[in-house]
C-alpha cells in the first residue's frame, strides 16, 4: 500500500532502524523516505526499495531518482543493483493520517513525508514531520479547509494528540489523527466508516477512539 525499504535485521539494529518506522535512503543522486521492513530474506549489506510509486502517491518514496543515470546498452536496464546507499532513521517529531473522500496532493510549503493510499470509499493520507505545534496546526488548517457540519474533537495538548471528525448531515466526511509521542490506531475500520450514509451512536462514540465499539 505504500513505499517501503527492506533491510536485513542485522543491518537495521546498529543503525537504530525499527520495523514500520520511517527510514531515509540516500545516494549520490537523490533521497527517498519509506517505511522500514526488516526481513532475513534481504541479503545483509543490501537494501530493496520498490520502484512502483509516483509523485501522485508518494513524492518522497520514489526509487528511480536514487539510481545512477547509466543503463545497459542492450536492455536499457538501469543500474539498480550497483548504487551505494546510506540508510538511517528519519526521526520524525510527529505523525498522523487524514481520511477524506477527495485525493489530496502534498501541501506546498510544508516539509512533510507524504503518502496517499486509496481505500474503497475514501483516500488515506499518511504524513510525518519534524516541526513543532505550529507546523501541525498549519497542516490541519489546510486539510480541513471547506469542512462543514458537526465536529467531534479530542485534544491532549500534553501528549501532542489531536483527533477530529467532521460529519456532514450524519455522514463522515473528514477524519484527522495526529500525535507526537503516542500510537495511531489501525486505519481499516475508520476507512470503512465512510461508506454508510449515517453513523449511529455507537460508531460516533467509538470514532475518536479509533476502533470498533466493544
Amino acid at each position: 500500500p505504500e513505499p517501503y525499504v527492506e533491510i536485513h535485521p542485522a543491518d537495521a539494529a546498529p543503525l537504530g532502524i525499527a520495523e514500520g518506522r520511517l527510514t531515509r535512503v540516500q545516494t549520490r543522486h537523490g533521497e527517498a523516505i519509506a517505511v522500514a521492513r526488516l526481513s532475513d530474506r534481504q541479503r545483509p549489506g543490501s537494501v530493496f526499495l520498490p520502484m512502483h510509486w509516483t509523485t501522485a502517491y508518494a513524492p518522497q518514496g520514489r526509487a528511480n531518482p536514487l539510481v545512477a543515470p547509466k543503463v545497459d546498452p542492450r536492455s536499457g536496464q538501469p543500474e539498480f543493483k550497483h548504487t551505494p546507499a546510506r540508510v538511517r532513521p528519519y526521526r520524525e517529531t510527529w505523525r498522523g493520517f487524514f481520511l477524506t473522500r477527495a485525493s489530496l496532493a502534498k501541501p506546498a510549503g510544508l516539509d512533510l513525508v507524504w503518502r496517499r493510499i486509496p481505500q474503497a470509499g475514501c483516500q488515506l493520507h499518511e504524513f510525518a514531520g519534524r516541526g513543532d505545534a505550529e507546523e501541525r496546526e498549519t497542516l490541519r488548517r489546510v486539510l480541513v479547509r471547506g469542512a462543514s457540519g458537526d465536529l467531534l474533537r479530542f485534544e491532549d495538548a500534553g501528549a501532542g494528540a489531536l483527533r477530529e471528525a467532521w460529519l456532514d448531515q450524519g455522514r463522515l466526511s473528514h477524519l484527522l489523527f495526529t500525535t507526537v509521542a503516542g500510537t495511531l490506531p489501525p486505519r481499516d475500520w475508520l476507512a470503512g466508516l465512510f461508506a454508510p450514509p449515517d453513523l449511529g451512536p455507537a460508531e460516533r462514540g467509538a470514532l475518536l477512539v479509533g476502533r470498533p465499539p466493544g
